[in-house]
């Protein structure tokens, strides 16, 4: 019996029993050296049409045009065609194979066996000084996967089962290759077809929540990172420290961008009080000296998660907020007043570490806080004075948040509505009654 025809038997055994982790293992795209060191001597002295004679009699349609492809996979003599004979390997299990729950490891199998030759290929394209497209291949090829999953289609509807496993499969491997853009068009295939993720096995939400709410912070989308977040750590199984801190961090970061800060108790016990209590402390009182300190000193660590720039940048007017509010308070409990001058502003500034400040700049500063809402007030620019509102001129800046987004609901629905015909319109405006 030949290596051939042995292995043709257990892949043929797999089918039969529906052992998906079986068949994943026999049909992998990294198959170990073992294997192909037993098979690749007789596939070589096969010819085309005697191997397929063979596929044939041992395992049934459709299952034979796959297992042919791949041991024309395995039978490949230049390795820079790896990743193209793989990828017909991997369409030829899609289409027409592909549509059993017991399928779903075979599919994730080939996912990850092809996003390592992609690897492999663009790495190659690079050392040839050439531009590496295989990224975007294998996105398109993702993209398709999950339309055939998300389809309804009769007969193949076991296939939804696989739809959190590919897009967690794609989303960490673009994010691990820093990629992002490359994992939008997943998501948005997810959310256009409203699949129900309640119907997932938790850890597979969780995952889901973890990759999508790194992907919202990467594009500064925080009130959409805090959502997905949220849901990560609230969900995340209790023994899993490690993913629970890492949750927990992101989850801080689009929150301090929005103005709101963990209680101590949760910074330690997350052992977190060491980095982010001088760094909460600094943010608190608008303290851009200690802040900026605290920040390179940690630099390495907030780059490799990925928040260094947002804490870098995306604070700044918060903090300034909280430097003039406790530039209000203090002159408010001398004498109770309106009025912030801007060269009292100044110094306040120059004292919290920011070097240089302007009465000009310090003019920039108030209107853009006036603008953003985290300053309640007008300006006198002849007087270099602004006068703030007597009642909370400094607005919390996560409710400021909250309210801005109901502010846009609000505007978005009298947008549509004026969009609406006339009757139509009126229909539409009265049927809340």
């Amino acid at each position: 019996m030949t290596a051939v025809t042995e292995y043709l038997q257990q892949v043929a055994a797999a089918i039969a029993r529906e052992d998906g982790e079986a068949l994943a293992e026999f049909t992998d795209l990294l198959m170990t050296e073992e294997w192909v060191g037993m098979l690749l001597p007789d596939l070589q002295r096969m010819k085309q049409d005697q191997l397929d004679n063979l596929v044939e009699q041992a395992i049934l349609s459709p299952y034979d045009l796959y297992v042919k492809s791949f041991l024309n996979y395995l039978n490949t003599p230049d390795e820079r065609d790896y990743y193209d004979v793989a990828a017909s390997v991997f369409a030829q299990f899609c289409q027409p194979v592909f549509a059993k729950a017991w399928h779903v490891p075979v599919v994730k199998r080939l996912c990850e066996g092809l996003m390592q030759l992609a690897v492999q290929r663009d790495a190659y394209l690079k050392k040839l000084g050439k531009k590496g497209t295989t990224y975007t291949n294998l996105q398109n090829r993702f993209s398709w996967l999950m339309s055939l999953i998300l389809v309804d289609r009769p007969g193949f509807e076991g296939t939804k089962a696989a739809a959190l496993v590919i897009a967690n499969i794609a989303l960490r491997f673009y994010a691990n290759i820093d990629e992002w853009h490359l994992c939008t068009k997943l998501i948005r295939q997810i959310d256009q077809r409203r699949l129900d993720l309640g119907s997932y096995p938790m850890s597979q939400r969780v995952t889901f929540h973890f990759l999508v709410g790194r992907l919202k912070l990467q594009y500064q989308k925080y009130r959409g990172a805090e959502k997905h977040l949220a849901f990560a750590l609230e969900h995340c199984h209790a023994a899993a420290l490690q993913n629970r801190r890492t949750i927990f961090v992101l989850l801080l970061v689009a929150r301090m961008v929005r103005g709101v800060l963990p209680h101590q108790r949760l910074l330690e016990q997350f052992e977190l009080h060491h980095i982010f209590g001088p760094l909460i402390g600094a943010y608190k009182q608008g303290n851009f000296r200690v802040y900026d300190q605290v920040l390179e000193q940690h630099r390495a660590y907030f780059s490799a998660l990925g928040t260094y720039f947002d804490l870098q940048m995306r604070t700044r007017m918060i903090m300034y907020r909280n430097l003039f509010r406790r530039v209000w308070v203090v002159l408010n409990q001398q004498q109770p007043t309106t009025q912030l001058d801007y060269n009292s502003l100044s110094r306040a500034c120059r004292f919290g570490g920011v070097e240089n400040m302007s009465i000009i700049g310090v003019e920039s500063i108030v209107v853009s806080m006036i603008s953003q809402g985290y300053m309640k007030g007008y300006t006198l620019p002849g007087r270099g004075v602004v006068v703030v509102s007597k009642n909370h001129p400094f607005p919390n800046p996560y409710q400021l948040a909250q309210t801005k987004k109901r502010g846009a609901k609000k505007r978005l629905s009298h947008a549509v509505l004026r969009r609406l015909p006339g009757q139509l319109r009126r229909t539409s405006a009265n049927s809340g009654a």
